[in-house]
């Protein structure tokens, strides 16, 4: 099926137009079934944090790197103004919303991408796509990101065909919009600039291939120098500061689905004479410039994963269903005298698409716990064990807790604090002290081995744990851990973990494995100590701490 007409779009045929509405119908289900069965996330607690603090002041969302992609935080908390509820249903229903409203809308602006059926097709994959389902059941900018990145890409479309600065001024102010929504959409940018590079030229000539290069060597030099001296996310830049290609890939993978990703390459190489010259090199852009510099950072500078690039995904349904059309085109024949070998083939890659995200689907609903470890489960069970005592917890995710066990924390600004829960974070600093603060003499910063170094204990993860102990014995709480293994992993010195299985009570293990990464969690409840034997005629004693005291 050739490409729609290019300055006006057709009516859609009937036949398709209710195919795109059964996508809509099947992406409403998928999106809306289970909406609140699924525990936060340290992402969507995060989201809700900052859609529940102040917005001015010290703490306050304006003064934090989040103020540079609000658009998410101010609908929530817009939203929660109008009387919407706090609880995992209501935070992810304006998401989900968004991505049920994206599928007829990816399948109208693919028209003059790849056709109808195409289009169509692409609406389809974005339906049944396990992880399109996971953002739009997060409450989390990556979905409106999505929704401006496709917008983005057929103004870019009108734009490459026509040219024109108004129309190049409103697919930047659309791609502006995506990064009010998440900084990530800003990878369409560095796409466009290579496009008006080589946009005019009526082939890829040495001159052309230059510029390409040259723009390839900028962004894997350049790159990772303007991120660490410009970028604004400098919290981001500290917090994934381990960078692994292999992690992205490995993400990348996982996420697209290694069929689609070829799919789309596929697709690419098979339209490009029916979409002509310069639409080709502006999917080729768009697609590959994000890509490859979200390598080059996760080679170089911090940690990335397949989420930051989901400016691309669009691109990449639109142009796997522009494969399952030339497929099906083949095995009906409309293809000049299609070989055998070459309708099966086709006839594989018309349902393998589909099917493969179909067979994904189920294990998302079912053992995988929609992608998200179980922490509502893992402090409901600590409350239970526990029955009414006060309770102090330390875990990997400090924001998780804060959701689950004091929700209010956070709209009552700065040093509130609770009666009965007390939420601390184990972190490295936690284990090894507090190094690099100032001097109070030279103004530099102090080597944790220093005498001026503040410790607030002794060195290593069983000191760490006997140091909550009498925190929360002095405060009258039960002490209670919280991790997955991974993050336990990262702060352990070799000590935490059997201090975890000498002195604490496993009162729950809730496993979820989300593809290579292992969500299952472990609740931890200080074991009572054991009294020591008593002398005829002494008075009971003992510290209560773990392992001596």
């Amino acid at each position: 099926m050739r490409p729609a007409p290019r300055d006006a779009l057709p009516p859609l045929a009937a036949p398709l137009r209710w195919w795109l509405l059964l996508a809509t119908a099947a992406a409403a289900v998928l999106r809306m079934w289970d909406l609140g069965t699924w525990s936060l996330w340290i992402d969507e607690a995060h989201t809700f944090r900052d859609a529940t603090i102040p917005l001015y002041g010290e703490g306050g969302l304006l003064e934090q790197n989040r103020a540079l992609y609000p658009v998410p935080f101010l609908l929530l908390r817009g939203l929660f103004a109008l009387g919407l509820g706090q609880d995992e249903t209501a935070l992810r229903l304006p998401f989900a919303l968004v991505g049920i409203a994206t599928v007829p809308l990816l399948g109208w602006w693919g028209r003059r991408l790849v056709g109808d059926g195409g289009a169509v097709v692409a609406a389809w994959l974005c339906a049944v796509h396990p992880w399109h389902v996971f953002w739009s059941q997060n409450a989390r900018g990556y979905g409106l990101a999505f929704l401006c990145a496709a917008w983005a890409t057929q103004l870019a479309d009108r734009w490459a065909e026509h040219g024109g600065a108004r129309r190049l001024l409103a697919t930047l102010a659309v791609v502006c919009l995506g990064m009010l929504c998440h900084p990530t959409t800003g990878s369409l940018a560095l796409g466009l600039v290579v496009f008006a590079l080589v946009r005019r030229a009526p082939r890829l000539g040495p001159t052309q291939v230059a510029v390409l290069a040259l723009a390839a060597v900028s962004v894997l030099f350049g790159l990772p120098l303007a991120l660490v001296a410009w970028s604004p996310y400098e919290d981001f830049l500290r917090a994934k500061a381990n960078p692994s290609l292999v992690h992205f890939l490995q993400t990348t993978a996982f996420y697209y689905r290694p069929i689609l990703l070829l799919a789309a390459l596929v697709g690419w190489l098979g339209i490009q004479q029916r979409i002509g010259a310069v639409r080709s090199r502006l999917l080729a852009c768009l697609a590959g410039m994000p890509l490859f510099a979200l390598a080059v950072v996760g080679a170089s500078v911090a940690q990335t994963t397949a989420r930051y690039s989901i400016g691309v995904f669009p691109l990449i349904l639109w142009l796997g269903g522009a494969l399952a059309v030339q497929a099906g085109a083949a095995v009906r024949g409309v293809a000049p005298r299609p070989a055998l070998r070459l309708r099966v083939a086709g006839a594989l890659a018309l349902l393998a698409l589909p099917l493969e995200c179909l067979a994904v689907l189920p294990g998302y609903y079912l053992d995988r716990h929609g992608d998200r470890g179980r922490w509502r489960e893992a402090f409901a069970a600590a409350q239970a064990h526990l029955a009414g005592q006060p309770i102090y917890v330390v875990t990997v995710a400090q924001p998780i807790a804060t959701y689950y066990l004091q929700r209010q924390r956070w709209a009552a600004g700065p040093g509130a604090t609770a009666a009965t829960v007390q939420i601390h974070a184990l972190t490295r600093w936690g284990v090894q002290g507090l190094p690099n603060r100032k001097s109070n003499t030279t103004g530099e910063a102090v080597p944790d081995s220093s005498p001026e170094a503040v410790r607030l204990h002794a060195p290593g993860g069983q000191n760490h744990l006997r140091w909550h102990a009498a925190a929360a014995q002095k405060w009258g709480g039960r002490l209670v851990v919280v991790t997955t293994l991974p993050e336990l992993a990262e702060f352990d010195d070799g000590e935490l973990a059997p201090a975890l299985q000498r002195d604490f009570d496993l009162i729950e293990h809730l496993p979820c494995f989300v593809g290579p990464k292992d969500e299952s969690l472990y609740v931890y409840v200080l074991r009572p100590p054991s009294p020591p034997p008593r002398v005829p005629g002494e008075a009971p004693g003992g510290t209560g701490l773990p392992g001596g005291g």
